[in-house]
């Protein structure tokens, strides 16, 4: 693999990974939302 390959590759896997995290706090916040109606449902 050449040094640009390497540099390329480090590039995708470090937006990847901002992703990944921005995908799973999207998750949670509607999680969270979904809970809060579902208490409101219930009571």
């Amino acid at each position: 693999m050449t040094a640009q390959n390497k540099i390329i590759l480090q590039e995708l896997l470090s937006k990847l990974d901002f992703l990944i995290s921005e995908l799973e706090e999207i998750n949670v916040r509607i999680t969270f939302k979904s809970r809060r109606r579902k208490k409101r449902l219930t009571n």
